[in-house]
């Protein structure tokens, strides 16, 4: 009797262990993420996800929305995205501000994606910045205002500018042009980017 009680305590304890044990770890899923085996980091950053960690989330809602490692599920990926988007993450509430605009896994809706984005935008991440601007200069889920929206192709550009990715700010100088060609914002980007490099003032 005393070793059944026995076994019974060891089957238990390998039930109450295995969940911690046997998971691989975020590290090797974030690591098989980076190196593209995305089949791999699926399977072992979903149980993640799960338990409610946001950067898996992300993860997950990116490979579901691009089909990394299955099949595209823009349902899942929006379901995924949602729920790290309302833990704040700016990725995933610029992915779900386009997915909202384009009806991917998601009834289209302006109104939503001007929310996602916006609050994605407010939080300094350039991309959203970006997409903002462009949701201003089209009038998509806001009236449209071609100040608003030289004022976030403005912001976006000092944010890629602050991020070292000139090329980007370059692009939001374009932008900014195509909209109001002789705008000061425009300029001022402009010459910021260039002070950034050495290069002095120069006209677009």
């Amino acid at each position: 009797m005393r070793r059944i009680a026995n076994f019974s305590r060891v089957v238990l304890l390998c039930l109450l262990l295995s969940p911690v044990s046997l998971m691989a770890s975020q590290e090797d899923g974030n690591n098989a993420f980076a190196r593209k085996d995305y089949a791999k980091a699926l399977e072992i950053l979903e149980p993640y996800a799960h338990r409610g960690d946001v950067q898996a989330q992300v993860k997950v809602g990116f490979m579901y929305f691009y089909g990394e490692g299955i099949g595209r599920d823009y349902s899942k990926a929006a379901m995924w995205l949602t729920r790290a988007g309302n833990q704040g993450n700016p990725i995933a509430q610029t992915m779900l501000a386009k997915m909202y605009e384009n009806g991917w896994g998601v009834g289209q809706d302006y109104v939503q994606a001007m929310f996602w984005c916006k609050m994605a935008a407010e939080k300094g991440y350039a991309d959203a910045q970006a997409t903002l601007g462009s949701y201003y200069s089209r009038g998509i889920g806001c009236i449209q205002s071609t100040s608003a929206a030289m004022d976030w192709f403005y912001k976006a550009g000092i944010s890629y500018l602050e991020r070292g990715n000139r090329d980007m700010a370059l692009t939001m100088v374009d932008l900014m042009k195509e909209i109001s060609p002789d705008h000061f914002m425009m300029y001022k980007l402009l010459n910021l980017i260039y002070d950034e490099s050495g290069e002095g003032n120069k006209e677009p």
